[in-house]
């Protein structure tokens, strides 16, 4: 099963862009080989698809929903009654570069009958929306997000047909656990031996495999949840810049104010300034 609680626990740090979004139509010559490079839905609205990969096939039908990830090597082809289908190629980011999801797997199929309210809902509304596949109305965005939250809230309840039978094989225990407690006490001291202790790993191996899985470093990590809450208290031009940096973790303004610099290349008073009307 896909780890959701890896991903429930790094959602508020998420961001999320959608890159390209579109309908496709083919007929019975289509015949595709590629290997994707970003996540990608197929929402398939008519007809028949079938996706080979890893030497084995499989059938997607009209209103079953297709998860690629990056890697996937795959044929797809169809019918002779051709097929149509919603494309959509996103982004999963942490910060500015990181692709959190770049070690976890969640390639697969979701037959339709578990989600065939919340599909039909999206293609309606992407039908009506749609106006080429580089322009992406903020309206259409948000539409993608909230049918991307059913997609992977339906996989967790019911379940992916993975196209891999291997999942990922976690480097460390208690990964979930130790998200959840950075996520409790990042406002606090927190340090790299501390949580390589609660992992039973050398702090050394611990930095290795937290980065290989996550992308980013424990230290990364604290001072991108520190970000995250000091930009949301800074939202408020009332709110004092000192007060900031104590509430999420710093012991004077200045450590907070060189370290905001260099995470969002604005100083927080800069930062402050667009919030004052």
């Amino acid at each position: 099963m896909y780890n959701y609680e890896l991903i429930d626990n790094l959602t508020s740090n998420l961001s999320i862009t959608l890159k390209l979004s579109y309908k496709v139509t083919h007929d019975v010559n289509w015949l595709e080989h590629r290997t994707k490079t970003e996540y990608t839905i197929w929402t398939i609205i008519t007809g028949n698809v079938w996706i080979i990969i890893n030497n084995k096939e499989f059938l997607a039908k009209s209103g079953d929903i297709l998860l690629f990830y990056p890697g996937d090597t795959y044929t797809a082809h169809t019918d002779e009654n051709g097929c149509s289908f919603i494309y959509n190629r996103f982004r999963l980011e942490m910060g500015s570069t990181i692709d959190i999801m770049s070690t976890i797997n969640m390639s697969g199929i979701i037959p339709g009958f578990y989600i065939k309210a919340y599909a039909d809902k999206f293609c309606e509304r992407f039908l009506s929306l749609y106006t080429s596949p580089q322009h992406i109305s903020l309206e259409l965005y948000s539409e993608f997000l909230y049918y991307l939250s059913r997609v992977l809230t339906v996989g967790k309840r019911y379940g992916i047909f993975f196209y891999t039978d291997s999942n990922y094989n976690r480097k460390i225990p208690m990964i979930d656990t130790i998200l959840h407690y950075i996520n409790g006490h990042f406002t606090e001291h927190i340090s790299v031996k501390q949580l390589s202790e609660m992992s039973n790993l050398s702090e050394k191996y611990f930095i290795a495999s937290f980065t290989s899985l996550l992308g980013i470093s424990p230290k990364q990590y604290i001072i991108e949840c520190r970000m995250k809450l000091a930009s949301e208290l800074l939202c408020d031009p009332n709110t004092k810049i000192g007060a900031v940096a104590a509430i999420v973790g710093y012991s004077d303004q200045y450590s907070f104010s060189k370290a905001f610099k260099k995470y969002f290349d604005e100083s927080p008073t800069e930062f402050q300034k667009q919030f004052i009307y």
